[in-house]
């Protein structure tokens, strides 16, 4: 017969949780998963209702994780305007539409090198990306969470 297995507790963790509060075995698991997470350099889906907190996990994810060398970006996604959520995303070249007088970075390419919490992402209508804009999202060296 195996041993009992140890509770699992916040002094078993890696990363420093104090701003997440709660000691339940759910929310004690959800710390594990960052801890597992952050290690990562895949795309994490944070998901649940508004309010409970997955800013701070994505927060968490950006500060355990060894490879993250600038600040965290986070957009809430609701607050941006449709007519202007492709090019906030992915940027646009001067004189691509009208209006379009300078080249304007987009947040994937701004966050590059770090973390990019895409907040109330739900919010957003779908979004016809072209080729070019698909070419933009391949940025090894950025990580970014949905929520």
């Amino acid at each position: 017969m195996a041993p009992p297995e140890t509770p699992l507790s916040r002094e078993k963790l890696h990363g420093n949780y104090n701003n997440i509060v709660g000691d339940s075995a759910v929310h004690l698991e959800v710390l594990k998963s960052i801890d597992t997470f952050a290690k990562s350099s895949k795309i994490v889906l944070i998901s649940g209702e508004t309010g409970i907190g997955k800013e701070l996990v994505a927060r968490a994810l950006h500060a355990q994780n060894p490879h993250t060398t600038h600040a965290m970006f986070t957009v809430n996604c609701a607050g941006l305007a449709e007519n202007l959520i492709e090019s906030e995303l992915f940027g646009h070249e001067k004189g691509t539409f009208t209006g379009a007088d300078r080249q304007h970075i987009g947040l994937f390419e701004t966050a590059a090198g770090s973390t990019l919490f895409l907040d109330e992402i739900g919010e957003l209508p779908i979004i016809n990306v072209s080729s070019t804009q698909n070419r933009k999202l391949n940025f090894p060296a950025l990580r970014f969470f949905l929520g």
